[in-house]
């Protein structure tokens, strides 16, 4: 028998070596997860985000925390939660990118970058304290963010949790350091 224990030289080899023996074995799992849960192409849903409004609200309220619901309505993601609210779900599991983006007043055709950039713009919103749903958390190594337990709008959290999922499915890096919390239990 092998002594696999926590204190086993063995397992505490095994254990520093596991981002390099099973990333493979991992990343084939989570690759074939993502592509039975998910469709080829199709008719892409078409949204139209006035991201140069949103920032303008964003710069009048930065550093403006609400105690309450927050009143902003004209953010990337409140626009994006309510433009995609009616939105068939299984429109949204496409293999890629899962919506076309036209930015209001920047001229820009989607073939990529602006749905990357409505990305960057949403995780940019929620770490400015626009809204109560997530806190920093501040570490040796950098910023973490963890659900904030006094946000009660359930509403944004399942939203949140819905563009994870479209930015998972469509190769896009959401740039937000989520705390362990989030994803080990």
């Amino acid at each position: 028998l092998v002594n696999l224990s926590s204190n086993a030289p063995l397992a505490a080899q095994i254990s520093s070596l596991r981002h390099l023996i099973f990333y493979d074995v991992k990343l084939q799992g989570f690759n074939n997860a993502l592509r039975k849960s998910t469709r080829k192409g199709g008719s892409k849903v078409h949204l139209t985000i006035n991201r140069l409004g949103a920032e303008r609200e964003l710069f009048r309220k930065r550093g403006v925390r609400r105690r309450s619901k927050p009143k902003i309505r004209f953010s990337v993601f409140d626009q994006l939660c309510e433009k995609l609210r009616d939105v068939p779900k299984s429109k949204l599991l496409v293999n890629g990118q899962a919506f076309r983006v036209t930015l209001a007043g920047e001229h820009a055709d989607d073939s990529g970058g602006p749905f990357r950039t409505i990305f960057q713009t949403v995780s940019n919103e929620l770490k400015s304290g626009m809204f109560d749903l997530l806190i920093p958390c501040p570490t040796q190594s950098g910023e973490l963010y963890i659900p904030n337990p006094r946000c009660k709008d359930m509403s944004r959290f399942i939203f949140f949790g819905q563009l994870m999922g479209i930015a998972l499915s469509s190769k896009v890096h959401l740039d937000i350091t989520l705390g362990e919390v989030c994803w080990k239990y």
